[in-house]
């Protein structure tokens, strides 16, 4: 009866109809998630005077964001080196791509914001989005957190993490060294002349063959190799 209230007659029933239509959840605590849309160009304040806005809960989410995806990543590439973990991360927790995350979501409707001022802030959706974060981690906990945004943002990400990965060569020897197994890379063939020229490298662990890279360098080749290998090792 109580959800119904909250979802028909609450003051807040939009707020309460969008998060469940967004992230199913039904909040404990409403007030973690207006703070959360509320941008410092409003100038809202509590019954006391406070200024209220959501700053602080991007803080707390932009570290909760950082923490499940730096542990997907970690699980993930099993063999890679701190750097491109660093790097992965990055590119996907940047204002950019929260920003588009945040569009899709249209969170932007949401946003308590002084729309004369709403111009001036490049990132605000991302910003919010990590508010929102926040909040949720606040209200339903880590494990609901994860899930969330497991699904907004990681569970489509295999592909895309695959094409951020530069250097499978040197993910698959450091494997490879850890594993005391012997990897060689034999260029076996050239096709073509000049700019249509490729080149064609086998892969051998173990003096076992394991795959075949072509590229317009023996460099690409071999990292096509690499990556056919650990993708089939690790994904």
């Amino acid at each position: 009866m109580l959800v119904l209230y909250k979802f028909c007659f609450s003051k807040e029933k939009n707020l309460f109809r969008y998060l469940w239509n967004t992230f199913r959840i039904i909040p404990k605590s409403i007030s973690f998630y207006k703070v959360a849309l509320t941008h410092k160009s409003s100038e809202q304040k509590d019954t006391q005077g406070h200024r209220i806005n959501n700053e602080r809960l991007e803080f707390l989410g932009d570290a909760v964001l950082g923490s499940v995806v730096a542990e997907y990543l970690f699980k993930k590439f099993p063999f890679a080196e701190e750097g491109l973990l660093t790097d992965m991360r990055s590119k996907i927790v940047c204002r950019e791509s929260l920003n588009k995350i945040a569009q899709q979501i249209e969170l932007d409707k949401q946003l308590i914001v002084n729309e004369k001022q709403h111009m001036q802030y490049q990132f605000i959706k991302g910003n919010t989005f990590e508010a929102i974060i926040g909040a949720i981690y606040l209200d339903k906990g880590y494990k609901t957190t994860k899930r969330i945004l497991y699904k907004l943002i990681l569970k489509n990400f295999d592909e895309k993490a695959l094409n951020e990965v530069k250097n499978f060569k040197g993910l698959l020897l450091s494997w490879a060294q850890q594993k005391q197994k012997h990897v060689e890379l034999k260029l076996v063939q050239t096709v073509g002349e000049g700019y249509g020229k490729q080149f064609v490298v086998h892969l051998f662990i173990n003096d076992e063959f394991k795959a075949e890279g072509q590229g317009s360098s023996i460099k690409k080749a071999e990292q096509q190799a690499c990556q056919k290998v650990y993708t089939t090792l690790f994904c």
